[in-house]
C-alpha cells in the first residue's frame, strides 16, 4: 500500500503530494496536519445563516462544524470535528442517491426520458421544465420525478410509499453505512411547508413527466422522508467515494453500474450547487452536492472524496464554511483539479 509524502514546491508554497512505497506512516501524518490547518482555518468563519424555508432547521447549532476525508487509492480517511456524533439531515444530497436508485434499476434510457442533464443556474426549488421533462436530478423537480419512477416503475408491487421508502433506506445505508434513521420532527417540519414542491409536483404533471392520476401526495411524503434522513459527515464521505470510484465501495464491492455512477457525477457537475456549481469546479476541479441542513459532498474523480458539515448557509444555500474547505484544499493540494490523472500523485 502507498502512503502520501508531502514536500513544498517552491513555485506556490503548497504542500505537494507524491506517491511512495514507504513502512512509515510520515506522509499520512504531514497529509492529516495540513488538513487539520485548513480545518481550523475554516473555523473561524463565522458568515451565513441557518436556513429558514424549514422550521426544524432553526433549531441547529450554528457553530457546529465537522469533515472527513477519504483517499481513492488507500481508503485511508481522517475526521475533523465531531464527524461521526453529529448527525444532520441529508436533505438535497439525497437527490443524487434517488436519482442513482432509479438509473441502477430502470437503466439510464428509462430515466434520461424523464430527468435531464442540463445545467442550470437556479434555486434549488425551481420549477423549469425542458422537453416535457425535470431540467436535472439536483433540482427538486429531478428529485420529485426520480421519487415517482421507484415508487411506480422500480417498486408498483409495494403497497405504501413507507414499503418503498424502507427499500431506499436499505439502499442508502449499503452505500453509506449505517445507521441510517429518519428524522421525524424535520419530517413534520417539510411536510408542513411543502407548498412549493406541491406547485413542482403539479407543474409536472401538466406536462406530462408525470402522469395526472398520480397520487401527489405519496410523492412528496416519500420524497419528504429521504430529505429527512439523518447522516454523518463520515457517511458523506463513504458516498463521495463510492462515487469517486466509479460504483464501487470503499470494500471493493460493487454498488452502482459505472455509467449510474458517472451520471451522477455528471448532474452534479450541472447543478449540485445550484447558482454556485460551475463557480466551484472551474476554481477547484471538485464536483459537489449541498443540502440546505449545512452538509456538503465533494469529489475528486478517483483521487479523493470530502463530506463537510456546517450549518450556516451563503445566499445560495450552501454551506459558507465548506465551500472555503473546498477552495482551501485545491489551493493547498492543486493538482487535485488534473482530471486527466487517474491517481492520487500531485
Amino acid at each position: 500500500m502507498q502512503n502520501l509524502d508531502c514536500e513544498k514546491n517552491d513555485e506556490c508554497d503548497a504542500l505537494v503530494l507524491k506517491p511512495i512505497i514507504t513502512a512509515n506512516n510520515f506522509g499520512w501524518a504531514a497529509l492529516k496536519n495540513q488538513l487539520r490547518k485548513i480545518f481550523q482555518l475554516c473555523e473561524q468563519n463565522d458568515t451565513g445563516i441557518l436556513n429558514s424555508s424549514i422550521p426544524e432547521l432553526q433549531k441547529q447549532d450554528p457553530s457546529l462544524w465537522a469533515a472527513t476525508v477519504m483517499l481513492v487509492e488507500t481508503n485511508q480517511v481522517v475526521n475533523f470535528g465531531p464527524a461521526t456524533d453529529t448527525r444532520f439531515t441529508i436533505q438535497s444530497i439525497v437527490k443524487v442517491l434517488l436519482y442513482a436508485y432509479a438509473a441502477n434499476h430502470l437503466g439510464m434510457e428509462e430515466v434520461f426520458d424523464h430527468i435531464k442533464c442540463r445545467g442550470f443556474a437556479v434555486p434549488y426549488n425551481s420549477d423549469a421544465i425542458v422537453e416535457g421533462c425535470a431540467p436535472n436530478a439536483c433540482l427538486n423537480s429531478g428529485a420529485l420525478t426520480a421519487s415517482f419512477l421507484i415508487l411506480n416503475r422500480v417498486h408498483p408491487d409495494l403497497t405504501s410509499w413507507y414499503q418503498v421508502f424502507l427499500e431506499f433506506q436499505a439502499f442508502v445505508k449499503r452505500i453509506c453505512g449505517g445507521p441510517i434513521k429518519c428524522d421525524y420532527e424535520t419530517y413534520l417540519s417539510e411536510i408542513a411547508t411543502a407548498g412549493k414542491n406541491r406547485t413542482i409536483i403539479s407543474k409536472l404533471q401538466e406536462s406530462g413527466a408525470i402522469p395526472l392520476q398520480t397520487d401527489c401526495e405519496d410523492i412528496l411524503q416519500f420524497y419528504t422522508s429521504c430529505c429527512s434522513l439523518l447522516v454523518n459527515t463520515r457517511q458523506l464521505a463513504h458516498l463521495g467515494l463510492m462515487l469517486a470510484k466509479n460504483g464501487t465501495g470503499r470494500s471493493g464491492v460493487r454498488i452502482l453500474e459505472a455509467r449510474v455512477a458517472q451520471a451522477c457525477l455528471a448532474q452534479m457537475m450541472q447543478a449540485g450547487l445550484y447558482e454556485e456549481t460551475g463557480d466551484l469546479f472551474a476554481s477547484t476541479g471538485l464536483i459537489a452536492k449541498s443540502g440546505v441542513s449545512g452538509g456538503l459532498v465533494a469529489v475528486s474523480h478517483k483521487k479523493l472524496a470530502v463530506g463537510l458539515f456546517s450549518p450556516r448557509l451563503n445566499a445560495y444555500g450552501n454551506s459558507a464554511r465548506a465551500l472555503q474547505f473546498l477552495k482551501e484544499l485545491s489551493c493547498a493540494f492543486p493538482a487535485i483539479q488534473h482530471w486527466t490523472e487517474d491517481n492520487f500523485e500531485f
